[in-house]
């Protein structure tokens, strides 16, 4: 009699975890059909249980950053409603140009946005993919029915698995390539490659990363034995 009560308890939490999967499921299938900018945290959770899903697979998806060149102009310019204005209305042509069960997210300062662009869109067009999203995001914006201004942004690139393993190593990919094209200038559109992360500008980046985020030296100390 005791067995059989086990039993029943096993299958019900067994039932349970599996019902808790398939809610997940459902609700990351919903979020890639919805055209919505969400927070980075869901951001955050959707990619790490993308990543788990994808531990056995070779499927890549790729992450980019959306970076506004010179925002501080705008802060200093505008007032706080018509800064939301103009961040909402590069965040809504971004979507506009992301191909679907995509998801687009705010980032924690308001002049960035990060991309998911999901294994199903055929990488090998990723380079043109961020040109076309480039594009939209510098389109012209009015302001007070006078005012017109065209702002523009720089990018980075990072491919799952190939750029890193797990979300921080994504991250830092896209941190590196992003320095570098802010270094340029900006205005421009960084792959991450294994190169970047072995110059002199890199190395100090990421011991700037490492004091101001928490990063794990564990990453630093890859690349450090890499060069």
């Amino acid at each position: 009699m005791f067995g059989i009560v086990v039993v029943i308890i096993g299958l019900i939490i067994g039932l349970f975890f599996l019902l808790k999967i398939e809610i997940r499921k459902y609700k990351d299938e919903k979020l890639l059909l919805s055209e919505e900018v969400v927070s980075i945290d869901v951001f955050n959770q959707l990619i790490n249980r993308a990543i788990k899903r994808r531990k056995k697979k070779d499927d890549p998806f790729t992450l980019m950053l959306v970076d506004l060149d010179e925002f501080q102009e705008i802060v200093d310019t505008f007032n706080k409603e018509e800064e939301t204005f103009i961040v909402s209305y590069i965040s809504k042509h971004i979507n506009s140009a992301l191909p679907e069960e995509s998801v687009i997210a705010r980032g924690e300062k308001p002049d960035r946005f990060y991309l998911y662009i999901p294994a199903s869109f055929d990488h090998s067009n990723i380079y043109n993919l961020a040109k076309s999203i480039k594009i939209e995001a510098e389109k012209k914006i009015q302001i007070l029915d006078k005012v017109t201004i065209k702002k523009t942004v720089s990018m980075s690139i990072a491919t799952y698995p190939l750029h890193g393993e797990n979300l921080d190593l994504l991250y830092q990919s896209l941190e590196i390539a992003l320095y570098m094209v802010k270094r340029s200038g900006g205005n421009d559109i960084k792959y991450y490659s294994e190169e970047l992360s072995q110059t002199k500008e890199s190395l100090d980046l990421f011991h700037e990363l490492k004091n101001a985020k928490n990063i794990k030296s564990s990453f630093i100390i890859i690349n450090l034995s890499s060069t």
